[in-house]
């Protein structure tokens, strides 16, 4: 029986829509696929978006640009005093400079990053592997251990060709126990390990954590992890081809599934690209394997060396030798910093099609800022597109650090708002991930972010006021005009202090005479805060945490 099928090769990654292209015969090198190979060859997978007519919209103010960038960069809110500063255009581009340059700059990238990489949670969230001697936090460091690289990347001006390249990966205790990394002993703090089991150093390409989460078996030889690369790296999803053509299921053709792939040939369109990429991984453990963690995360030789019996490594055509080949030729590769540009832009605007002229501007910033983050990111939140009126929705991680840094959460609270950026249920209420089976954002406000901020008011309200009243008044966070316990305040006071919490937790500066302040002190004083100030503050707390503009901005 014959059967027309799209977009699949039998269940393996995967077939071919873009005709193929000649490919360069390999150069002789010092060591073959070394990085002074010359670029490989385009082979135009990667979708170009034309220009698009430019949509009409209305600019932020300087104040809201201040306070989308705040979020964006930093993850936290801007203060009162940085509110205040801004004027103008000039004093608000003043203050976007200085969050380029905060040190929360890496790790606010490293979290974008993540919505490509998906790793952070899916020790957590994986149906395929159980690890049952993981701990909650080797499993939360183990995920993060992939964006622990790109937030040094970023926080250090390194280039981008650094995350397929670099010869260490970073590592804290925790981490290093779980892969077995000798000879740490940095605590908590991440610091930067050279190979540690015979295998190659390419960045993310050598990193445990990746290769787990996008696994491989002797069904599909590790196709699926080469066509990760492609779509990490390149944007170049080979599942993503759209293909007509006929193939036999007859019993015998799937009792030959390797046959039917080489011989079929839509199917080999794709696979004389994508097996040659397969054999890099061998190195790496198979999903049926059942082994001990400790075997789990190794990387073995021997079997990176069967699999170059199966096929031998190569990109496109050049011959390589190992993953640091691999690394050498995707840095080279002119899709490698045109998806990343495409990735951080969709990222930071909240934009899924971005015209071509947009990017080839936010591309040409990125190669004359010798393609460091820093550079591409400041040329996106300079853009119309980023500065666009139009609302976007917190991510959870940027609710949970800009609640903490709003009312001074610290690890010695009895409970800490860490489920918002680890727990699934809390993730997905939020439009997020699970980095396992839902993997794109719903970028739209919704229910679940109601019902999270219910939760949020009641986890923070009370421990918030309770904190407050016991500092002294210099040191208060929120409560700089009246304190929380404080009875016998006047309206004017009460009125500052109303709008002071106004513009501090919703970044939305308002004067003490405003409607917004009218309806705060109507709830305030319905909860009878005149003589009973936590009551009315309470209230207050609530309906700000549960504002609309707390998730919205």
């Amino acid at each position: 029986m014959n059967r027309v099928v799209r977009s699949v090769c039998l269940g393996l990654v995967s077939c071919g829509g873009v005709p193929a292209v000649p490919l360069s015969p390999p150069e002789p090198t010092a060591r073959t696929g070394s990085a002074t190979a010359s670029d490989p060859v385009d082979t135009g997978v990667a979708a170009v978006i034309e220009d698009a007519p430019p949509v009409e919209t209305t600019p932020l103010s300087p104040v809201a640009w201040v306070a989308r960038a705040s979020l964006d960069l930093r993850g936290v809110r801007p203060t009162l005093d940085e509110l205040a500063s801004v004027t103008d255009e000039a004093s608000a581009e003043a203050l976007v400079e200085a969050f380029l340059a905060d040190p929360r700059f890496g790790h606010r990238m490293a979290w974008l990053y993540n919505d490509v990489l998906h790793t952070a949670v899916w020790f957590d969230n994986s149906r395929f592997r159980v690890f049952p001697e993981m701990t909650t936090a080797a499993g939360r460091a183990a995920g993060f251990a992939p964006l622990a690289l790109v937030e040094d990347i970023a926080r250090n001006d390194r280039p981008w060709s650094d995350v397929v390249t670099a010869t260490e990966l970073p590592h804290n205790d925790v981490v290093a126990e779980f892969f077995g990394v000798p000879g740490t002993g940095s605590g908590s703090t991440w610091i930067a390990t050279g190979a540690w089991d015979g295998r190659p150093m390419a960045g993310l390409l050598s990193s445990s954590t990746v290769w787990l989460a996008y696994d491989g078996d002797r069904t599909n030889f590790n196709r699926r992890r080469a066509n990760e690369v492609s779509r990490i790296f390149l944007c170049a999803d080979f599942l993503a081809r759209d293909v007509t053509f006929e193939i036999s299921l007859s019993p015998e053709a799937l009792s030959e599934l390797e046959r039917a792939v080489q011989t079929e040939p839509a199917c080999g369109t794709c696979h004389a690209v994508l097996d040659p990429m397969a054999a890099f991984f061998g190195g790496f453990v198979e999903r049926s394997a059942n082994e001990p963690t400790d075997q789990l995360v190794q990387y073995s030789p021997w079997t990176a060396e069967w699999y170059n019996g199966w096929a031998a490594p190569a990109y496109y055509g050049r011959p390589a030798d190992d993953l640091v080949d691999l690394g050498a030729y995707v840095a080279a590769d002119p899709r490698f910093t045109r998806c990343a540009t495409t990735q951080f832009a969709q990222s930071l605007t909240a934009l899924p099609d971005l015209d071509a002229r947009t990017l080839d501007g936010f591309h040409s910033a990125f190669e004359a800022g010798d393609f460091t983050l820093r550079a591409l990111v400041r040329e996106i939140v300079w853009s119309d597109a980023y500065r666009s009126d139009a609302q976007r929705v917190l991510t959870t991680e940027q609710l949970a650090t800009s609640v903490a840094d709003l009312v001074g959460w610290t690890e010695s609270a009895d409970e800490d708002l860490s489920e918002l950026t680890w727990e699934a249920e809390y993730r997905l209420l939020g439009g997020g991930t699970d980095d396992a089976e839902i993997l794109t954002r719903n970028p739209d406000p919704n229910v679940g972010h109601v019902v999270l901020q219910t939760w949020l008011a009641r986890r923070v309200v009370d421990w918030t006021l309770s904190v407050e009243a016991g500092r002294s008044e210099a040191s208060r966070r929120l409560f700089t005009r009246v304190g929380p316990t404080d009875t016998g305040a006047d309206t004017t006071a009460l009125r500052e202090q109303l709008a002071v919490l106004h513009t501090r937790m919703l970044s939305r500066p308002v004067p003490a005479d405003s409607i917004e302040v009218d309806e705060l002190l109507a709830l305030f004083e319905v909860a009878d805060g005149r003589t009973d100030p936590a009551a009315g503050w309470t209230v207050v707390l609530h309906a700000l945490l549960r504002h609309p503009h707390a998730v919205l901005f």
